[in-house]
């Protein structure tokens, strides 16, 4: 199915058809503004791909609940904080706040983040607060070692400006500011070993043990013995 210039692809290693719908990126944050013609297209400046990763999919998942990543991998300035979470038959929400620093309130946030992971491998997020993007990231195994990476930004577009492409100074900040976080992420997730009973921070546990919970549901086929 196509679904805002991108085209999503099912598949099932038995020949099933689709169990579930795609998860509309739109639709699924009415949070914020669903008209797509107010955005940028996501494709190909606002898209990046990354062939034949040494990358799990459950790896890349169990990145939302890390909380304490964003400072010590992204130089964050702050540690965001998990404000929801839920599974939802095939999606996993999220829902992630960044405390503004300058407010003597303590629930006040400066950037709020809703995340839906769909499927293993599949998630879409909006952005709303000092940035107002949605992005959509999908990550395919190819074999038993590698995955692709796909990764795009629907950008809103800056007042007045009608054209499908974004401002080139633009297009350099999101690179900047957004785009490197991927590339960052990958040189950590390259090396990543799945460990069964992770240390994890205090603040991290509850919901990273409930993805793991939810992800068992994707695992259909018995492991090879070799």
């Amino acid at each position: 199915m196509e679904q805002y210039g991108c085209v999503f692809l099912w598949h099932d290693p038995h020949g099933s058809p689709p169990r579930w719908d795609m998860p509309d990126i739109f639709l699924s944050f009415p949070q914020g503004d669903t008209d797509p013609a107010r955005y940028y297209r996501p494709y190909p400046e606002m898209s990046r791909r990354s062939d034949r990763e040494p990358v799990h999919p459950q790896v890349v998942a169990e990145n939302g609940p890390d909380s304490i990543h964003f400072q010590r991998v992204h130089r964050a300035s702050v540690t965001p904080r998990m404000l929801e979470y839920e599974a939802v038959e095939q999606e996993w929400r999220f829902f992630t706040g960044w405390p503004d620093t300058r407010s003597d309130d303590p629930d006040a946030m400066a950037l709020r983040i809703r995340s839906h992971l769909f499927g293993l491998g599949g998630a879409i997020s909006m952005f709303e607060g000092v940035s107002n993007h949605r992005l959509i990231f999908a990550v395919t195994p190819v074999d038993d070692t590698c995955s692709n990476m796909f990764y795009s930004v629907w950008w809103p577009r800056v007042p007045g400006d009608d054209s499908e492409v974004p401002p080139q100074e633009l297009q350099k900040r999101i690179d900047s500011d957004f785009m490197v976080t991927i590339w960052e992420d990958l040189e950590i997730w390259r090396y990543q070993k799945y460990v069964e009973h992770p240390a994890l921070a205090k603040q991290d546990a509850q919901p990273y043990k409930n993805l793991r919970q939810w992800s068992k549901q994707f695992y259909e086929d018995q492991p090879r013995t070799t």
